[in-house]
């Protein structure tokens, strides 16, 4: 590899850029293994559409390898054949809601993808979110199965995986799953945090916008940018990737926001910090997107600097060693080795709710208690090779460094 792998990640959010610079003597020098890594990362954090929609727009006088160029636009292809059975989908959803008279609203990608983004294929999803008022979540979710969708196979209990949302189901076409949401934020990271989509007033704040036709119920976008930022920064620490940057910066693009109702539901929730920071990051490397910032909040003081360095590198995190982080983050908060045991055996001996959920067998059922081996054989051969592996390349500790401190400055105002 000829540039080394912060290099290559700096390089691929510079070629996402419409505004930073990328040399043509840069792209030349890579070679077929540089190549591979970008692609790599690329599709691993969903980004092969909008890069190919760079390469052939704005930077098509960079000499991007035959192959790769065709891989890209074979990405793009497939993702504009997903979005059209995302449409199908989501329309359907919203009728059988309609029917039953269950308030709800899509979140987050849906309205990225068919109102934001120049194209729909540039905001892939992996499924459809829904939010649906808390009291009228199990209506819904038996609503959904009577029309049609269906459960997976490794979810068939209705029990809660996180107290966010109910088990995910097939949406009509088979192509892309449902999760039925009751609030907005992980409970588990802040135990108690104010939520607005517990408010009234968000609700009367949501706007229909027409997919295919049809009008369709979404989160207002200024509800929809303090959704993505606490999303991405505080219930992830950056690790759902660059696509946190064009969402930004596509929904200023193309959307009013009030700015004052943004900033005021950022204070009362604690997620100031973490708004500028987001804002900060994108504007960087998206430019200015009329940021209407608060008082005391648009100059960058070197603790911000510091962060925005910090969460360019946490974008890139290895989504599948995620488990294993939060394990180690978990184990290592506990100063005594006995409170450091007990978490460890918490995990080897889980609830019987959380081996329901992650094997699709009924809490109550018997055969729940034949699924602990297969958790276990998990723990053996994916979760524990995955955290030695982290240690033994030197870059757990890192890691967490990186994500204690990122913590820290974001609920620990100066």
């Amino acid at each position: 590899m000829t540039l080394s792998l912060p290099r290559l990640q700096s390089l691929l959010l510079d070629l996402l850029s419409p505004i930073r610079p990328v040399s043509r003597e840069t792209v030349e020098g890579l070679d077929p293994d540089d190549w591979d890594t970008l692609l790599g990362m690329a599709r691993k954090h969903r980004l092969e559409p909008l890069l190919h929609w760079r390469l052939t727009r704005e930077r098509r006088e960079l000499p991007v390898p035959e192959q790769i160029g065709e891989e890209l636009a074979l990405s793009f292809k497939r993702a504009t054949l997903r979005s059209l059975s995302l449409q199908s989908d989501l329309r359907s959803v919203d009728r059988i809601l309609d029917q039953v008279g269950i308030p709800h609203v899509a979140l987050k990608g849906a309205f990225l993808a068919f109102h934001a983004y120049p194209q729909p294929a540039l905001r892939p999803m992996r499924d459809l979110d829904i939010l649906v008022p808390r009291d009228q979540l199990p209506q819904a979710y038996e609503a959904l199965i009577q029309g049609g969708l269906t459960r997976m196979e490794q979810y068939q209990g209705t029990q809660r995986d996180d107290d966010k949302h109910l088990p995910p189901l097939h949406a009509p076409s088979g192509q892309v799953h449902l999760e039925l949401h009751s609030r907005f934020y992980l409970p588990e990271i802040v135990p108690d945090r104010l939520d607005p989509s517990n408010s009234p007033q968000f609700w009367q704040r949501c706007v229909e916008r027409k997919v295919a036709g049809e009008a369709i119920p979404f989160e207002s976008p200024t509800d929809l940018l303090l959704h993505l930022i606490v999303h991405a920064v505080f219930d992830h620490q950056f690790d759902n990737g660059p696509l946190l940057l064009s969402d930004l910066s596509y929904l200023l693009g193309a959307e009013a926001i009030n700015w004052q109702l943004f900033w005021s539901l950022a204070q009362a929730g604690g997620h100031t910090r973490g708004c500028l920071l987001a804002l900060k990051l994108t504007q960087r490397y998206w430019g200015e997107k009329g940021i209407v910032w608060p008082e005391g909040g648009e100059d960058e003081t070197s603790s911000l600097a510091v962060q925005l360095q910090r969460a360019a590198f946490l974008m890139f995190r290895d989504i599948h060693v995620r488990d294993s982080i939060v394990l180690a983050k978990e184990i290592g908060a506990h100063p005594t080795m006995s409170a450091k045991l007990s978490v460890m055996l918490g995990r080897v001996f889980a609830p019987r709710g959380t081996i329901a959920a992650n094997h699709g067998v009924p809490s109550e059922s018997f055969r729940l208690f034949f699924r602990y081996p297969v958790h276990w054989w998990r723990l053996v051969t994916r979760r524990i090779p995955a955290l030695y592996g982290l240690c033994a390349k030197g870059a757990l500790q890192d890691e967490l460094r990186q994500l204690a401190e990122l913590d820290q400055w974001l609920r620990h105002p100066e």
